[in-house]
């Protein structure tokens, strides 16, 4: 197997592994209710494995993308380039600090909320820019328009997100803007990988 069909191909395997958990996690009772909490969260339930599992997977996904890309040796966005690599090092590392549920603020909460915001800023930014790139190139174009929706609805759940986050009465609806962000993200990426599984 040549190295850009692996890459391609445990990319889909951990963007799978990704959905799979994350459906688990909404499944299964983890005390959490998804319209007001944050996905993060559910790292502090006894399914916590699942959330980690989740991030560590899309983390892989997104470098294994980084990787055909460069293999590629397609001319792309440099701010995509390195918005993905942003959010692919952001979800590695954020298994290792779990958020804070409640006051006060611990250094890993801190250093959790700093590679979230990595995570939303960087994939909004790479989904919008890396499809700019795309569209231009051969037969990425046509699915251009599908990948131009699911990275409008990330960048909007990202600007979303952040209004939630600082005006406080929103809070409670942070969990479903939130999960937009990821819904966006997950369909960017899930088109990206089927264009390139069935371009093997």
């Amino acid at each position: 197997m040549f190295p850009s069909q692996l890459y391609v191909v445990i990319g889909a395997a951990g963007l799978l592994t990704c959905i799979a958990s994350l459906i688990a996690l909404h499944i299964l009772p983890t005390g959490f209710e998804p319209f007001a909490d944050a996905v993060s969260n559910y790292a502090l339930s006894s399914y916590g494995f699942l959330y980690r599992l989740q991030a560590f997977s899309s983390g892989v996904c997104g470098l294994c993308l980084l990787a055909w890309f460069a293999d590629a040796g397609l001319s792309l966005s440099g701010p995509g380039i390195a918005a993905l690599t942003i959010y692919s090092f952001s979800r590695l590392l954020i298994i290792f600090f779990p958020t804070d549920l409640n006051p006060p603020r611990t250094v890993k909460g801190t250093i959790h909320m700093i590679l979230a915001a990595g995570t939303f800023t960087g994939i909004a930014i790479a989904t919008g820019s890396l499809t700019s790139s795309l569209r231009d190139i051969g037969a990425w174009s046509n699915i251009a328009p599908a990948l131009n929706a699911a990275a409008t609805l990330t960048e909007a759940a990202a600007v979303a997100f952040l209004v939630v986050v600082v005006i406080r009465p929103f809070r409670k609806i942070l969990g479903l803007v939130e999960r937009g962000i990821y819904l966006g993200t997950l369909l960017w990426l899930g088109l990206v990988f089927a264009h390139l599984i069935f371009s093997l």
